[in-house]
């Protein structure tokens, strides 16, 4: 969030981006078409990062197992009838 937030204030949109923040004037806004590649590259580096921090299968299942042990207390605390 807090990057395409910087890409908002310097960002040009249709709107002519902002013209101050806080404010504190800002003049220097990126040209249409550097500020769409430069959210392209912010982008890709996000979606990479998601990729390789994710949990592995071994993991996810551990938390699933616990997720639905958790439910299943919960349904005999609350004495409800499991589906």
């Amino acid at each position: 969030m807090p990057g395409l937030t910087i890409f908002a204030i310097f960002g040009r949109s249709y709107l002519g981006g902002y013209s101050e923040v806080f404010s504190i004037p800002v003049h220097h806004h990126l040209p249409f078409w550097w500020d769409t590649g430069a959210i392209t590259v912010f982008s890709l580096i996000v979606f990479y990062y998601a990729v390789h921090s994710r949990l592995s299968p071994a993991r996810t299942a551990v938390n699933v197992g616990q997720a639905v042990a958790d439910a299943e207390q919960e349904e005999l605390a609350l004495e409800v009838e499991p589906a």
